[in-house]
């Protein structure tokens, strides 16, 4: 366990958000959801699906594509591209819903998970590539998915691949969360491509950067793999008083730059401020594997801070 911070007493918590994917009743109670399965659990709370039935209840709308193949499902719902599928959960009455993708994927703007919102991407059994565009400046620098405070994303998807294209000869990341994000499944890879910092709070200065009080990485499986980075970039970043988990999953093939900021994991936790501010930065490693990564000054997990290690590490 690595700790960029003299206060842990958070560190053991995640957000209290339903995780059911079928609406629980008194009979049939999800037990491993943090909010149905603990003692005297007011079941109205919970946010699962009950089949076509609560997909109408929940004002789910169907939208067929007017051109173009589908490429998502919500339920029984197409929809010709992904934006519009999480769209469709963010204005439902739960907020709550699990997105299927069916086909290979380019976004051309960011896809944001508000406050409130708990969305799951799946694939179909079949290969499939998420690729964030970068034909300009804008869209280089911003992250193809923000969670915001409050959101979750979780992606349980063995067949998904999130990758990016470069422009300019650079990129920035894939994912900038601010709320709770669990990686069950799935692959990101950034080819080797040269990743910069980013710029303002819709950026990710790393594949997957997690940073705010609020903000929690839970990676229990999956892989984040093949970057080369730049000064104040990781495979990982964890900053500005967030926490990332590592259970399970893979993290290598990650090239540092010429800085002792950056590497595969990068708790970063500076004295002064910057975009992001200033704060305590919590990394805790149960298990999974960083490997075969290089850098200036280490190159599986890097603290730029002071390092406080448990008695029991």
């Amino acid at each position: 366990t690595a700790l960029a911070a003299e206060d842990t007493q958070n560190s053991g918590n995640v957000m209290g958000i339903c995780t059911c994917e079928v609406l629980c009743t008194d009979d049939n109670v999800n037990t491993e959801c943090p909010v149905c399965g603990t003692e005297g659990a007011n079941l109205e709370l919970c946010k699962g699906l009950g089949g076509d039935k609560d997909i109408e209840q929940n004002n789910i709308s169907t939208m067929l594509p007017d051109s173009g193949s589908v490429v998502a499902k919500v339920g029984i719902n197409e929809f010709s591209s992904l934006a519009d599928a999480v769209n469709a959960i963010t204005t439902a009455d739960n907020k709550t819903g699990t997105v299927e993708i069916i086909e290979d994927i380019e976004l051309s703007e960011h896809i944001i998970i508000p406050n409130g919102v708990n969305i799951t991407f799946v694939d179909d059994g079949v290969p499939h590539t998420i690729t964030m565009a970068s034909s300009s400046d804008d869209q280089r620098s911003t992250a193809a998915f923000v969670v915001e405070k409050g959101g979750s994303l979780t992606i349980d998807g063995a067949n998904l691949t999130f990758t990016r294209q470069a422009y300019s000869g650079s990129i920035t990341g894939m994912i900038s969360c601010h709320g709770q994000l669990i990686l069950e499944s799935g692959t990101f890879d950034f080819n080797g491509q040269n990743l910069v910092w980013g710029t303002n709070t819709n950026s990710a200065s790393a594949i997957i950067h997690v940073w705010g009080s609020d903000a929690v990485f839970i990676m229990n499986g999956g892989i984040i793999q093949n970057a080369s980075l730049s000064t104040n970039t990781g495979g990982v970043q964890v900053s500005s008083n967030a926490r990332f988990i590592l259970n399970n999953g893979i993290i290598q093939n990650i090239t540092g730059g010429g800085s002792a900021r950056s590497g595969a994991v990068l708790v970063y936790a500076p004295d002064t401020s910057y975009y992001l501010g200033k704060g305590t930065a919590y990394f805790e490693m149960n298990g999974g594997t960083i490997q075969n990564n290089t850098g200036y000054r280490g190159a599986g997990a890097v603290s730029y801070t002071h390092l406080t290690l448990p008695t029991n590490s």
